[in-house]
């Protein structure tokens, strides 16, 4: 997927649009955000069945407007990802 991504606020719920290596445009729906070290964080799933998650690294620019970025990094990824779990424990499935 590419970086520097398109994004849209359609009745608060935020979208983000990507492409993926085959050239084809991926609407994304940011299904939780969270902050960790300083950063803000957003996990983005294609559609509410979905089991699939992207984490993205979200910056806000000097203008106002949000670039998302693809944790790429390994060790970042293992961290903010670790954290994430964190914050679900001790809730019980429905």
């Amino acid at each position: 997927m590419e970086e520097n991504n398109q994004l849209n606020e359609l009745e608060d719920v935020i979208t983000v649009e990507m492409v993926d290596e085959d050239g084809k445009s991926v609407e994304f729906y940011v299904d939780d955000q969270f902050y960790f070290n300083g950063a803000e964080y957003w996990v983005l799933c294609e559609s509410d069945d979905a089991d699939d998650a992207v984490l993205m690294r979200a910056e806000v620019k000097e203008d106002g407007s949000t670039d998302c970025y693809l944790v790429e990094d390994e060790k970042e990824f293992n961290e903010v990802s670790a954290y994430y779990m964190t914050l679900f424990e001790g809730e019980e499935e429905d």
